[in-house]
């Protein structure tokens, strides 16, 4: 009898010991199990992370290679060396360097010279001085400075006297026409000067409307060289440049443009403060360089007396030169 008893108790502590063995186990297990997916979601967090940062880093890499590929088409290379009076067309601009200039470090011709033009150029105006100079001038004479940027980037100062502005107040496309088998487009540009009247009123001064050809084909700018030995009421020359001239007299414009074999043939409407009258300017191209060569008045429309209309023209001119 004690001996089954010892059996029967040595038999429940096993299955005792067994129990909480195979608990243990199941614990372990399951803190196995725990451990495992902590460690993945662990790694999968990291990795999500990295993924993110990774985008982040592509898209802002993007962003830059594509800011760095930008081509601005305004810009030039080079001049056109072939003509005379002629450059290259950029897009945007608002003024036009005149053959000869210098373009100063500050607004002053003391400053360091830092380089000439050697033709037109186009330009964009990026300040004007509020004063005029030479001080002391005649008012006609006496011209602001503009700081300048050109289609190389450079920057500079230019003496009113060597800019003609694209006026932004009125059209400047006076004609569009084809010649000799090439399409041009006629420009005008002003110069800088008081011009007729200020904010004050009139003023005596005359204001000066070069004219240019846009060649569409080559995308060339072509000043017109004035080689006329008879003159017309408001149809002369600005620095050897073909252009018309606005007083208080009166003005010019081209009415329309009309062709012989050789010849543009300008016709021009004359506006005095009282009437008017007719002409026609013969241009031509000669070497690759357009001049305006004669300039009559049409028949019946006899030219107004010498002075009338002019105002302060010659003694402001040579006062333009003399400051220069």
């Amino acid at each position: 009898m004690q001996a089954i008893e010892l059996w029967i108790c040595i038999f429940c502590k096993y299955m005792e010991a067994s129990i909480i063995y195979r608990n243990y186990k199941s614990v372990y297990f399951i803190y196995l199990i725990f451990k495992m997916n902590h460690y993945v979601m662990k790694k999968i967090t990291l990795l999500l992370l990295l993924f993110v940062l990774l985008s982040c880093s592509s898209k802002k890499s993007s962003e830059q290679a594509t800011d760095s590929t930008a081509v601005d088409s305004s810009v030039v290379s080079k001049e056109m060396e072939d003509q005379v009076g002629s450059s290259l067309f950029v897009n945007s601009f608002d003024a036009f360097v005149q053959p000869g200039s210098v373009v100063y470090a500050d607004s002053t011709e003391e400053s360091d010279a830092l380089f000439e033009k050697k033709d037109f150029e186009q330009t964009s105006i990026q300040s004007v001085t509020t004063l005029r100079y030479p001080e002391g001038a005649k008012y006609c004479d006496q011209y602001p400075w503009y700081q300048v940027q050109f289609p190389d980037q450079s920057t500079g100062w230019v003496y009113g006297d060597n800019i003609l502005k694209v006026p932004q107040d009125r059209s400047t496309l006076l004609s569009s026409f084809t010649y000799h088998e090439k399409e041009y487009n006629l420009y005008l540009s002003v110069d800088t000067g008081i011009g007729p009247s200020d904010s004050e009123g009139l003023t005596g001064c005359n204001e000066y409307d070069v004219l240019y050809l846009y060649d569409v084909k080559n995308n060339a700018v072509n000043f017109i060289q004035y080689a006329c030995t008879d003159g017309v009421d408001f149809i002369d020359n600005y620095k050897d440049w073909f252009s018309f001239i606005s007083s208080e007299g009166g003005s010019a414009s081209v009415s329309s443009v009309s062709f012989t074999d050789d010849d543009i043939i300008l016709n021009v409407d004359i506006f005095y403060q009282e009437g008017g009258a007719k002409a026609t300017v013969q241009i031509r191209e000669t070497d690759s360089t357009f001049v305006a060569e004669s300039v009559e008045l049409a028949d019946n429309q006899p030219a107004e007396e010498e002075g009338d209309y002019s105002g302060e023209q010659d003694e402001s001119t040579e006062g333009s030169d003399e400051a220069q």
